[in-house]
């Protein structure tokens, strides 16, 4: 996690799950060359 816990609580998180993520969705998953060839792919 990046924030505390306690951010959870906080009143304007369920605004914030409602509208969802402001950043765009990646292209796939954010792994080295090194990663992906130990993963064999």
């Amino acid at each position: 996690m990046e924030k505390p816990p306690a951010r959870l609580l906080m009143p304007d998180m369920p605004a914030l799950v409602c509208l969802g993520r402001r950043k765009p969705l990646l292209p796939g998953p954010p792994l080295t060359d090194d990663e992906l060839k130990a993963a064999g792919i």
